[in-house]
Order: structure tokens, then sequence, then C-alpha cells
């Protein structure tokens, strides 16, 4: 009926998280609502025109996404510098796209749809990569264009309603003047139907700024315990991975272990010979472009030196099995003295909240945090588990220590360290 095709038609809502941004998506003309039949409707990232907005002094690659329920961050179109073609793959066929890489003045991506269809619903950003004047590489990107039914007010559904309700008694007298009163009893169904559709509409609206796709990590160098289901995912940067194996004793009796039900990226216990060892794996953060991180009773892993704003830096001291070394690493990993037999771990702690106030972390994927003065911090949308790890160090003459108070909880001379597991609830 009229009501459902109505509201298919959508509302483009521009979300800006940043008022000083360089690139925006911009469509013209605006889709109104109940114009089912507009056409040569264009979505167009482009240069707005101040220099001090931007640091990318020449372009490489200019590129529109879209976030689909199967792929996050599908792509839509991109051009860049080198070979000058437009790729689109996923759009339909009628949708003419054009761009350019260049300057900025020059630099932009239009896609036009001649008629108004499906795949034009989507929610919508544009990356921008190229180098500063340092030929520094740079990516910078737009704000959020939402297509979705958005901004419904009371005026919008009952006008609505009197166009449903017009076309209803005009197919009622039909039928009555046929003699089929049970025709009545269908309308009011799909009357019903349709106000069923309208709250569903708007609930899923509602949610969808509270999307993990619209998350980042907090701001800052830092790093956390690989869970087996891997690294955060992350829109605004990428993570780095590593390890390090920690030969635990190996003389005598050793007492390496984990939760029963230990989440932890494997391998994580490992005997070859006679020789112990225990696996950290770690998720590397370099720079995340997020907001600060929540207060609240939690550690991280240190990385760059310094911990994020509100965080205090401690460390553990871990003796290693002193027979034949055989400790290790690879990859990325936190700030720490990596030695053939001890390790110097670094850690971020913080305890400027209660752990029982929900804070808000990006929840795509599990991830660990290092529990901190004897409760997991609450986070919201993700249920929490306390595990273990045990490492049994030396036992001739231990010199396992805490340098200060910012760790995470657990003991030495034989290591225990308390971590917190998170899953989407």
């Amino acid at each position: 009926m009229l009501l459902t095709m109505l509201l298919t038609l959508v509302v483009v809502t521009l979300i800006t998280f940043c008022c000083e941004a360089a690139f925006l998506l911009t469509m013209t003309p605006n889709i109104k609502l109940g114009n089912e039949f507009q056409k040569n409707v264009s979505l167009e990232c482009r240069y707005w025109g101040n220099d001090a907005a931007s640091s990318i002094r020449s372009v490489s690659r200019i590129t529109i996404l879209k976030e689909v329920t199967s792929q996050e961050g599908a792509l839509v179109a991109n051009v860049n510098n080198e070979t000058k073609w437009v790729v689109a793959p996923f759009l339909s066929p009628s949708v003419f796209v054009s761009g350019n890489a260049s300057t900025l003045l020059d630099t932009f991506l239009r896609l036009t749809w001649p008629v108004v269809t499906f795949d034009l619903f989507e929610k919508y950003v544009c990356e921008v990569n190229g180098f500063d004047s340092a030929n520094n590489v740079v990516t910078e990107r737009s704000p959020e264009f939402v297509a979705a039914e958005n901004n419904l007010t009371v005026n919008d559904i009952l006008a609505l309603m009197v166009i449903e309700r017009q076309e209803e008694r005009s197919y009622c007298d039909k039928k009555i003047a046929q003699a089929n009163i049970s025709s009545l009893s269908r309308v009011v169904e799909e009357v019903e139907s349709n106000k069923r559709e309208v709250t569903q509409l708007t609930q899923n609206i509602s949610g969808l700024y509270h999307h993990p796709m619209l998350q980042f990590w907090p701001e800052g160098s830092y790093a956390i315990l690989m869970p087996e289901s891997g690294c955060p995912l992350e829109v605004a940067a990428n993570w780095t991975k590593g390890y390090r194996r920690f030969h635990t004793e190996s003389e005598g009796t050793n007492h390496n272990n984990v939760s029963e039900h230990s989440h932890l990226m494997k391998p994580v216990m490992q005997k070859i010979s006679t020789d112990y060892f225990f696996f950290q794996h770690f998720c590397v953060m370099v720079d995340s472009p997020g907001h600060p991180w929540p207060n609240g009773s939690y550690c991280i892993s240190r990385r760059g030196g310094s911990c994020p704003p509100g965080f205090s830096s401690g460390s553990i001291e871990i003796d290693g099995e002193d027979t034949n070394g055989g400790s290790r690493t690879d990859g990325s990993l936190p700030d720490g003295v990596y030695k053939t037999s001890d390790t110097t771990m670094f850690y971020c702690c913080r305890s400027d909240g209660s752990p029982d106030d929900l804070v808000e972390l990006p929840t795509l994927r599990p991830f660990y945090l290092y529990r901190y003065n004897g409760t997991c911090q609450d986070v919201v949308g993700m249920s929490v588990t306390e595990e273990e790890m045990i490492m049994d160090s030396e036992d001739f003459s231990n010199t396992d220590k805490y340098s200060n108070a910012f760790h995470p909880d657990g003991q030495v001379n034989n290591i225990i360290i308390y971590l917190c597991y998170y899953s989407k609830v």
C-alpha cells in the first residue's frame, strides 16, 4: 500500500562528529518524503574549500564506503591518481559514477542515481588518502551520511495515515458495491500491519546511532591481550599483533595454568622437550583517534613510553627460567624489557570511577582488560567473565616484583594475573 511505499523513501541526515571536516558528503537534491518517482539524485564527496581544514596537499585516492549487514565498511566507489580509473564493483549498472584524485580543489567522487532505487538507502562515509607538505601519508574522513527513515514527525505519520484511509475507503466502497463485506477485515489487518512496521522502523532508527560501526577505540597508544576471536575491528585505525613467549620453570615441577574456560589466543602453554613456555598474544594500537578513555577501574598494557591521559604507569618484573634461556618475541608488543630469560612488562592503570558504573567501549568483538582493585569494570552491552593466567616463574632465588601499585591484580613469585573477558550480551 501507499504508506509502505512512502516509508521506503528516506530523509538523508548528516551526522557531524567534527565541525572542522575538510571533506563533506552532500546529496542533491534532498530526497523528499513521499516523492517516490524522484530522479537524478547525486551523492558527492568534495573538498569544501578551506585550506586550513586539511593537512593533505596532494590526493592519492578518494573512496566512498557504506555499511551493509554482512560486511561493514563495504566499498561503494573509489578513484586514484595513478590509473584515474573509477571503480564501483557493487553498484547497479544504472548508477553513473565520476571522479578525480589530484589537487584538493580538483578532487571529487560523485554517484548519480537516474531513478531512486533501494541501493541508495545506506550509511556512507568518504575517505581521502594523500600526502601532507612533509610527504607523510595522511588519511582524512568525512562526517557520515545516514540514509534512513529519520525524524518522522507526528504530522508526517498522520498525513500518511489520512492518505492510507482514503485509499481504504475507496477500496471498501468498491467491495461493498460488490457485496464483499469480508474485505473490511483485510483492510483493518493491513492498517495494523503498517502501524507495526512504523514502530519497528522507528526502533531501528533509534538504534542506528549506537551502532558499533560508529564507535572508535579510545585515544592514544596502548595494547590489550588478544582473545581467541582476534583483535577488535577498528574503522579509523589498525591494530598490529605480536606475542611474548616466556620460558617458565623447567628444572622442577611446572605450574603454568589458565582458567578452565579461558578465551586467550592459542597457543597459551607449550612444552618442548623438557622446557615449558607460556605465551601472551597482544593487540597493539599505535594511535587511535577516538575519545578519551572513560573513568573507571581497570588496566591496559602500556605502549609508546607513556600512558594515555587518566592512567598511571607501573610494571611487573618476571623472573624466567635461568637455564637455557628460550624466551622470545615476535611482532608488535607493549612496552617492556624483553631478555632471553627475564621480562619486565609495563601497564597503565586507573581507579577514578566505580567498576559498577557502565562505561562505553566498542562492542563489535570480544576483548580483554586487566582487573584492578578486585572487581572487573562493567561495560555497556557486554557481559564480563573473570579469568586468570598463571606463569610458573624461576624457583631458585626468584626476583619477581612489582614496581609500584599500578599493575593488574594478581601476585608475584609464580606470577598470577587476573583478567576480565568481555563478550557481547
